[in-house]
This record gives C-alpha cells, structure tokens and sequence, in this order.
C-alpha cells in the first residue's frame, strides 16, 4: 500500500504529493479530497470570472446582436436592453456586482487570494486605467455603455424605417 507525502501551505492548498511512508492512507485520502475541492471551486471561480467578463462583453456590445437580416431578434433585444441597464446602473452608482464577491468567495474558499476591489478594477482597469478607477471614470463608463447602445439602436431603429 502506497502512502504520500505532501506539501501543504497554511491555507490548506496542496502543492506537491510524492510516494512516502511517512503518512497514513487516511491522511493521504483527506490531503486528496481537499485537493480536489480547492480544483472544482477554482474552476468555478473561474467559470464566474468568465461568465462576468463574457456578461460586461454582451451590456457592452449586445446591441450589435439584436438586428439581424432587417429583422429584430426580440428575446434578445429584452435580454440585452435588461443587462446594459443593469451594467450601467451597477456602474454609475457605484455599486458592487453580484458575481464579484462570488468569485471571491469561491477564490477563498479554494485556497487563493482573493482581491478587494470591483471586476473591472481587478481585471480591466489596470489595462485602461492604471492609476485607478475614480467615482468620475465609473460615470462615464456607465454613460458610456448607455451612449452606445443608445447609438447602436438608433441605428438599426432608421436603417428599419428606411427599408
């Protein structure tokens, strides 16, 4: 019967097993177990990062999506016009979206560190904005989302009447 040895750090986190006779089956078994429960909740911390991410992609652009072959795709359009609203007012005044702290949270819970700003601080921000994100720059991104879906409609609500 095969035991392993393995290096844990304070959070709990497994870093390396390797065969030793150092430690018993059901020590081996829990180390793997947690293991294996920091894995899936880091995996579905990432799920939530790339749903958020793919989430402010669609407020952002799903305008676009919404007219197609001089025809309204309406459930698409009532979905769309739902999350930019909600995008835009989670910006503007300056709240916190659901799924950040839920990233968090499943971060912590698998053993990394989690970070204490927003999303798009944590992920976007620095790309754009690197000295950080202001009470004004969070308007004008909400404004912003407004404008250009506002435009994007437009668009396609006269390029409907025309045809």
């Amino acid at each position: 019967m095969a035991v392993f040895s393995c290096f844990v750090t304070k959070s709990g986190h497994v870093h390396a097993c390797r065969r030793s006779p150092l430690i018993s089956q059901a020590k081996r078994k829990a180390i793997t177990a947690a293991s294996n429960g920091h894995m899936s909740t880091r995996l579905l911390a990432d799920a939530v990062l790339i749903l958020h991410g793919l989430f402010i992609v669609f407020a952002v652009f799903g305008g676009l999506l919404v007219y197609r072959k001089g025809q309204w795709k309406k459930p698409l359009l009532t979905l769309h016009l739902a999350c930019a609203a909600w995008a835009a007012i989670v910006v503007i005044m300056g709240w916190t979206c659901p799924l950040t702290p839920l990233e968090q949270h499943l971060r912590l819970a698998a053993g990394q560190q989690g970070y204490s700003s927003s999303f798009i601080e944590q992920y976007l921000l620095a790309m754009i904005y690197p000295d950080g994100l202001t009470r004004g720059v969070q308007m004008t991104l909400g404004a912003g989302v407004v404008i250009f879906n506002a435009l994007v409609y437009g668009f396609f609500v006269l390029k409907n009447r025309s045809s």
